[in-house]
């Protein structure tokens, strides 16, 4: 499946340094950009509950290396309801500013009846309502992957599954202490430093009669995408190491190897919907933050 380049280009990695350690990642963001030009940084409302030292933002630079902003945690918007979070960043850009990032407009995320109703779309799709997120629809995700980060500037890799669940009943997410999420389950496999990345969905190829201007109609047969969510977390089996010679050895070094469990990770993903964002930035207080600072 083709992906967007630009969408790559939106994410930013979080680390922290906790202890007096250098910096560790410890998950992704991504930013997006409202109609009237306020640009926000979004990630996983868990990943700065678990944190208790500054948030160290890792932004790629146009010189082709990286830099790190350092965010306290009160400057950090939090959804009261969902996995989600926010951080001002800037008005307007400026093309003086040395940062290369690019950003997901408004327009593009999924709405609340979980419909894409963007302006990738024709008039004629607009009218019935968008398209539909469904069972079964690809999705791909950029974030960070903690093995390989990026020695010079930030390199996300990318992730494919599809739509496996749609928003129903809550879902409980492990985290410290575990949280309940109202979202999607996509196929995929998640890493630590996954949790905050967006989550892009990708229809179907979809017919839609388009007119020209010169009067004669076409048919139009493509794919579109939008902003799908972000990931909150993933689900683990557990599972009783088989016996063999080497896990004879271990059990003699471990004083409850016999309970002992390891977890294998089950390629089922939670993603908080982006609708849980829109809500979180339409919020009464930071709609009053962007009145100011007009």
């Amino acid at each position: 499946m083709h992906v967007n380049s630009v969408d790559l280009e939106c994410i930013a990695f979080l680390y922290t340094r906790a202890h007096g350690r250098s910096e560790l990642p410890i998950g992704t963001a991504f930013f997006v950009e409202l109609p009237d030009g306020f640009r926000y940084l979004i990630t996983a409302r868990h990943i700065l509950e678990q944190e208790q030292g500054e948030i160290h933002i890792r932004l790629n630079t146009k010189s082709g290396a990286s830099e790190y902003q350092v965010t306290p945690h009160e400057q950090w918007h939090r959804s009261y309801d969902s996995d989600v979070a926010a951080l001002t960043f800037v008005r307007k850009p400026d093309p003086k500013v040395h940062l290369a990032y690019k950003v997901v407009p408004f327009a593009h995320f999924v709405n609340t009846d979980y419909h894409y109703t963007g302006p990738a779309l024709t008039e004629e799709l607009r009218r019935k309502g968008g398209i539909p997120v469904q069972l079964g629809n690809d999705v791909y995700s950029f974030s960070l992957f903690t093995q390989r980060p990026g020695e010079q500037r930030n390199l996300p890799v990318v992730r494919f599954g599809r739509i496996s669940g749609l928003p129903g009943e809550p879902i409980q997410v492990k985290g410290n202490p575990p949280f309940e999420v109202i979202g999607y389950v996509t196929e995929g496999l998640s890493w630590g430093g996954h949790s905050g990345s967006p989550v892009f969905w990708s229809s179907g190829p979809e017919v839609a009669s388009k007119r020209l201007p010169d009067g004669s109609e076409a048919i139009a047969i493509g794919r579109v995408r939008g902003l799908l969510g972000l990931v909150s977390g993933h689900f683990d089996i557990p599972v009783k190491p088989e016996p063999t010679r080497m896990i004879e050895v271990e059990r003699s070094r471990v004083d409850n190897f016999d309970t002992m469990q390891v977890r294998l990770n089950a390629a089922l993903v939670v993603v908080t919907p982006s609708d849980c964002i829109r809500k979180l930035l339409m919020r009464e207080d930071l709609v009053r933050e962007r009145e100011a600072l007009k």
